[in-house]
């Protein structure tokens, strides 16, 4: 009677010499090695998207101030991933206004952020931001809207008096 189908699991078709097993497990562990070795490389070759700026936001604090007051403006970043982004110098902005007479806005800081002045009175001037990346896109912020109250009417002060006599 043939045993030409009768497996065993622990068999094959023939019987392995324990030490031609050994030498088999040796080149298995030698192939995990160079896996692990190749799967090194390919992280070297191929690594993770540096992060950079995917979009911002304008910020505006506070967002109600008198003629003459200010408000700071910030940049709320995130990169492609949705994680946040911090810009730095190399990073150029160029904020803008829906009624540029009614504001005036200072040189941006290295991180963005920049003082925006009141001169006129607005019921909402939009506030918005052009960001340009250091390979040259250029990302455009969402906006944020600044009031602008007109200044308090002056202190009266008295300024000469007249003395009569009776």
């Amino acid at each position: 009677m043939s045993h030409a189908h009768d497996h065993h699991p622990d068999h094959h078709c023939c019987h392995v010499p324990p030490e031609i097993r050994e030498d088999l497990r040796e080149i298995v562990n030698a192939l995990h090695a160079i896996l692990d070795e190749l799967q090194e490389v390919e992280h070297d070759v191929h690594p993770k998207p540096v992060p950079q700026l995917f979009q911002g936001k304008v910020n505006l604090m506070p967002k109600t101030i008198q003629v003459g007051g200010t408000s700071l403006a910030t940049l709320v970043c995130l990169d492609q991933n949705g994680q946040p982004f911090t810009l730095d110098a190399t990073y150029k902005e160029q904020y803008s206004a829906s009624a540029p007479a009614d504001v005036t806005v200072g040189t941006p800081n290295a991180d963005g952020s920049a003082t925006i002045t009141g001169v006129a009175a607005d019921p909402g001037d939009t506030i918005g931001c052009s960001i340009t990346r250091p390979d040259g896109v250029v990302i455009t912020a969402g906006t944020d809207v600044l009031t602008i109250t007109p200044a308090p009417p002056p202190t009266p002060v008295l300024t000469s008096a007249t003395v009569v006599l009776t």
